[in-house]
């Protein structure tokens, strides 16, 4: 028969450890002691997680740092590998970006501005092939102990109806005049006047533009605008007929000819 509940009793317990029947003052010991070992479990639990996440997070901390070098390094190439695409597509307009003052009808090819590229201003005409612009004196390196702050800059300035050979350096301060011709691999230390032939290591003028005209007026052929095609069949036949035509003359006449020409 069902036992009535009083306010003393308030009835059976079911204990899940054991069959019997229990009342409420066993109950509540058992479940403290329970409740106190979830606390310790859960405290270990978390004090693991947070070791855990603390040397995960470490850990790609780590990883990060480990890689910053590298991925800095491949930033950079693509960078530049970005930028000798840009200068190959349009070369001109890849030298404005950087700042150069260009005019109209310029040709640059593999050409380098240095640090200071807005310094460098060219007319209308130029041509450049492998050049490279200096805009600065690396030497004052050795005074930089005395002087940390010291630099030695100087802007250039190349005219209009120039050609600049492959290779050549243009340096700091140099001024260029209009209707110049630098040969390739020349230095250019000092400021060339207009109307002139240059070479050299420092270049200097050898002529002037007509003389050199007058020396290669003779030599001249009408291949310029011609397809590849055509040009290569031109060339061909015009150095092979030149050549057949030397071989016929009497000896010693070749040579006094390229005396008349030189």
């Amino acid at each position: 028969m069902r036992r009535p509940l009083s306010a003393d009793d308030p009835g059976p317990r079911f204990n899940p450890k054991s069959t019997r029947v229990t009342g409420a003052g066993e109950v509540q010991g058992q479940s403290g002691a329970a409740l106190d070992k979830c606390r310790a479990v859960t405290t270990e639990d978390f004090k693991g997680n947070i070791d855990y996440a603390t040397s995960g997070a470490l850990g790609s901390l780590s990883s990060m740092a480990a890689i910053r070098g590298p991925l800095r390094s491949a930033v950079s190439s693509f960078d530049e590998v970005r930028g000798r695409y840009r200068r190959h597509r349009d070369p001109v307009r890849y030298a404005r970006s950087l700042g150069v003052r260009i005019g109209e009808g310029c040709r640059l090819i593999g050409v380098e501005f240095g640090s200071e590229p807005y310094l460098v201003t060219l007319g209308d005409h130029v041509s450049a092939t492998g050049t490279v612009f200096v805009t600065h004196d690396g030497g004052v390196w050795v005074f930089r102990d005395e002087r940390p702050d010291c630099d030695l800059i100087a802007p250039i300035s190349v005219g209009s109806n120039v050609f600049l050979g492959t290779r050549t350096v243009v340096l700091p301060g140099v001024e260029i005049g209009d209707n110049v011709v630098v040969g390739a691999g020349a230095i250019v230390a000092r400021d060339l006047p207009s109307e002139c032939v240059a070479v050299g290591v420092p270049a200097k003028p050898i002529r002037s533009l007509d003389e050199y005209w007058r020396e290669v007026e003779a030599r001249l052929v009408p291949t310029k605008l011609l397809p590849q095609d055509e040009k290569r069949r031109f060339l061909l036949n015009h150095f092979d007929h030149e050549s057949t035509a030397s071989a016929r003359e009497p000896s010693g006449t070749a040579g006094r000819r390229t005396d008349e020409q030189n």
